[in-house]
């Protein structure tokens, strides 16, 4: 791209016809090539940046980076939504080199996708899974029904994943025989998912984020929800819970050898199972003023 008059033989794919978190700059083959690619895809954050600003991936095989020609911005989750539509429209974009397809036609095709914050992709209509990000943790859009066969193939990361109501008994047993073996914890919702601050479950949370009190009880959330204890010997026969807690998550005591009293803030709102040990306890709820009742 040395001229103003060469745009012409590129396609310039913005976030909302793409749906990834960065602007696409596509080489039809007109004339910009590198290492003999017929087809490339310039990647930048789009906005406030000059046009020489792209990071330049190959289309043709395996996608990898091919040269960066200045230093850029692009967050690292925006690269991979953006490799992951590259994967999706791969046919598509060498249809559009070779003259198969018009700049139109492939807009048009584009946009029988959708592209979630964490990189999943969708289905236009958002009814099958095609796509699923290399993330950690992991909730498939409420409205999903199904699970492509090869939605996990670059999957490396997850450690957990929640599949909404939407699915059937069927699509739950395919999804668990694809998904990848690193997954400890799957959970099939039987109701619309909560708020994480919400959430019951354990292990999903973002242990980066997590704080510990003196006692070994583990919170997340900025401190409103208490996953569990780690340090028995510490809790004792009585433990409260500090004001401004909402959520107490399935099994938080239950490594509690002895009978627990819990003392729980009134701001509590959700309480999960099984949270006791084997002796059980009893949970008081304080006033608002602090003081027991």
């Amino acid at each position: 791209m040395q001229h103003d008059d060469e745009l012409f033989h590129y396609l310039w794919l913005k976030p909302e016809v793409t749906g990834v978190a960065v602007d696409i700059f596509v080489d039809d083959g007109g004339t910009y090539k590198i290492d003999k690619h017929p087809l490339i895809a310039f990647l930048r954050n789009g906005y406030e940046r000059d046009v020489d600003e792209f990071i330049a991936i190959g289309v043709e095989g395996k996608q990898e980076v091919l040269s960066v020609e200045m230093e850029t911005k692009i967050a690292p989750h925006e690269m991979m939504a953006a490799r992951m539509f590259l994967k999706e429209n791969q046919m598509l974009l060498k249809e559009l080199a070779d003259g198969i397809k018009s700049h139109e036609e492939f807009c048009e095709q584009v946009k029988s996708v959708w592209t979630d914050d964490f990189g999943g992709i969708y289905t236009a209509d958002k009814k099958r899974l095609l796509v699923c990000p290399n993330v950690k943790r992991y909730r498939i859009v409420e409205g999903c029904e199904e699970t492509d066969e090869h939605a996990f193939d670059d999957c490396k990361l997850m450690k957990a994943l929640y599949m909404p109501v939407t699915y059937s008994e069927e699509e739950v047993d395919k999804t668990l025989n694809i998904m990848p073996e690193s997954v400890g914890n799957v959970c099939a919702w039987d109701r619309s998912y909560v708020e994480e601050v919400y959430d019951v479950n354990e292990y999903w949370h973002d242990e980066t984020k997590t704080t510990m009190d003196m006692y070994g009880v583990v919170y997340a959330n900025e401190g409103r929800r208490l996953l569990m204890m780690t340090r028995p010997e510490l809790i004792g026969r009585e433990y409260e819970v500090p004001d401004g807690v909402l959520t107490i998550c399935d099994g938080a005591f239950n490594f509690c050898k002895d009978y627990l009293v819990l003392s729980l803030p009134w701001s509590i709102e959700v309480i999960g199972d099984y949270i006791f040990g084997k002796e059980s306890g009893r949970i008081k709820i304080r006033k608002k003023c602090g003081k027991k009742k």
